[in-house]
């Protein structure tokens, strides 16, 4: 690896591109010097450093993941995108360790960053995604739509039951989605999931007021007021006489 110590990013980044093809066990010798590549000038440099150490085996890779999280801070919007692929070559007990400095990155200034933040985390599995999405349900107080969206598109993945407990003392948070200053996506993608809640006690409480004044700021004939209709059509069902007296004051 002596050709790395030339500090000519052409040479190095030649040499990562060649470490890419190699064994992954043979590729471990060498993750050392990988790493040191993670400081490079050049973020091409870095950015090879960093595909190269996505190829090792998830056993050696939680061994550099330190050094690898901390490039989550890099100035450039490619290296941080890799830094998350990377990340998302760890097992699932890897992954869980890491999620807490992942899941800040939905609050990144790069849509791609947010993107991938949101891809990276949706490989844990449900239990260990699960204790990590209050921290997620934060991000609702923020102002820009790809942020919102991003926090929108995860807790989406979670079934009625797990999303009802997690909302039920944050509910606020996902009802001011609903103000006019919203865009008309992150109106639609929390209509989406309040309709996941049409069948509980939370979905009874706060949901009548907000969706009547969708149905009424949107009008019957717009794919928002199709979704509020359906929405208290299935809650109806679901609610018997009690969820038609929830929702008579609501005309479809």
């Amino acid at each position: 690896m002596k050709l790395l110590a030339i500090e000519r990013y052409h040479v190095r980044s030649g040499v990562l591109a060649t470490l890419r093809v190699l064994d992954a066990a043979v590729l471990a010798e060498h993750a050392p010097a990988v790493v040191q590549m993670l400081s490079a000038d050049m973020w091409v440099v870095r950015y090879r450093a960093l595909q190269v150490l996505g190829r090792l085996d998830s056993a050696v890779l939680e061994q550099c993941a330190p050094a690898v999280v901390r490039m989550l801070q890099d100035d450039e919007v490619a290296v941080r995108v890799t830094v998350l692929q990377t990340l998302g070559m760890l097992d699932d007990a890897g992954l869980s360790e890491h999620a807490p400095a992942i899941v800040k990155m939905i609050g990144d200034d790069a849509n791609d960053v947010r993107v991938e933040a949101v891809t990276t985390l949706s490989l844990l599995d449900y239990d260990a995604f699960q204790e990590h999405v209050p921290a997620v349900v934060d991000f609702l107080h923020a102002e820009e739509e790809g942020v919102l969206t991003a926090a929108l598109t995860l807790l989406e993945q979670l079934d009625a039951d797990s999303l009802e407990a997690l909302l039920a003392e944050r509910m606020p948070a996902v009802v001011q989605l609903f103000e006019k200053d919203n865009t008309w996506k992150v109106r639609f993608m929390a209509l989406q999931l309040l309709g996941k809640l049409a069948d509980g006690a939370l979905f009874q409480h706060y949901c009548p007021v907000v969706l009547g004044q969708i149905y009424e700021e949107e009008g019957a004939d717009s794919e928002l007021g199709h979704m509020v209709t359906a929405i208290i059509e299935e809650a109806e069902r679901n609610g018997g006489e009690e969820g038609t007296m929830s929702f008579g004051s609501l005309a479809l």
